[in-house]
């Protein structure tokens, strides 16, 4: 009787140590995580030891496997969405150098002019600009005083010349005029001294 007892207390034993709750399966979109340890609460212990069936190592295998594909094809996607993304930067970085160049051309054009192929600033080109014109204007009014002075003093002289030849052109009427009259005394006198004679 002990023998059976003892039978019967080691088949319970090995049952109870065999036996352990089952998971429920995993579905087919779980994690390996979730497999293995699916995989590992249906498997039978022995001691330390896990005794696992090999239809059930083939497929956990297969799933890995079917992970590794699925994780390798999101890799290669995640791989050619970082490449065309570097692409597209690429390309958006070339087209802000390119901006950039021309808003610093547009900028120093709004802030330099070029004047007989001299590129001046503005502000300076102006300020020289001012500076010529000021002188510019300063030399048109000396001129147009001195041309008034020169006018003035033209004006005196030829209003001294006009006097001048109007004086003398008196003394040439006198003088002819006195001229006429002493040839006219000159002439009676010689008629004079004619009849003197003949007398």
């Amino acid at each position: 009787m002990r023998t059976k007892y003892l039978a019967f207390v080691l088949a319970f034993g090995f049952q109870t140590a065999f036996a352990q709750v089952q998971p429920a399966p995993p579905d087919a979109n779980a994690s390996l995580n979730s497999r293995f340890a699916y995989m590992k609460g249906t498997s039978q212990t022995f001691q330390d030891y896990k005794v696992i069936k090999e239809v059930r190592l083939d497929e956990f295998w297969r799933m890995t496997m079917d992970s590794v594909i699925k994780q390798r094809q999101a890799i290669k996607q995640s791989q050619q969405t970082v490449d065309l993304l570097t692409k597209q930067l690429a390309a958006t970085g070339a087209s802000v150098k390119t901006i950039q160049a021309s808003m610093a051309d547009l900028v120093h054009d709004s802030t330099h002019i070029s004047f007989l192929g001299i590129p001046f600033n503005k502000l300076l080109f102006n300020m020289l600009v001012l500076a010529v014109v000021g002188v510019l204007v300063f030399l048109i009014v000396l001129l147009l005083g001195r041309t008034r002075l020169v006018n003035n003093a033209m004006k005196e002289k030829l209003d001294a010349l006009q006097s001048i030849t109007d004086e003398f052109e008196q003394y040439k009427r006198k003088a002819l005029e006195k001229e006429k009259k002493l040839s006219r005394e000159l002439q009676t006198e010689r008629n004079k001294l004619l009849e003197l004679k003949r007398i």
